[in-house]
């Protein structure tokens, strides 16, 4: 899995959009609710596009995490996170 902040996200989906797309795409399960919950993500609904920038890290994260994979390349993982 992989997740960086360069990593950019389709500013007219919602993060729950982003992450129903990402498991049809990689063929894994659509659990889309429990990772975001997963990374406290709670304005789901909103477009990428109006996320804070803490915000979209948290759906880069859930997305790097959605498919399960055995090793995590994270760059900057903390950098604009909120609390």
């Amino acid at each position: 899995g992989y997740s960086a902040l360069d990593l950019e996200l389709y500013g007219q989906l919602s993060a729950r959009e982003h992450l129903v797309f990402a498991a049809q795409t990689r063929g894994c399960r659509d659990d889309a609710e429990f990772w975001l919950d997963y990374v406290g993500l709670e304005d789901r609904d909103l477009q990428a596009s109006s996320l804070s920038s803490g915000q979209r890290q948290r759906v880069r994260f859930a997305l790097a995490l959605q498919h399960r994979p055995d090793l995590l390349f994270l760059d900057e993982p903390s950098a604009a996170m909120d609390e």
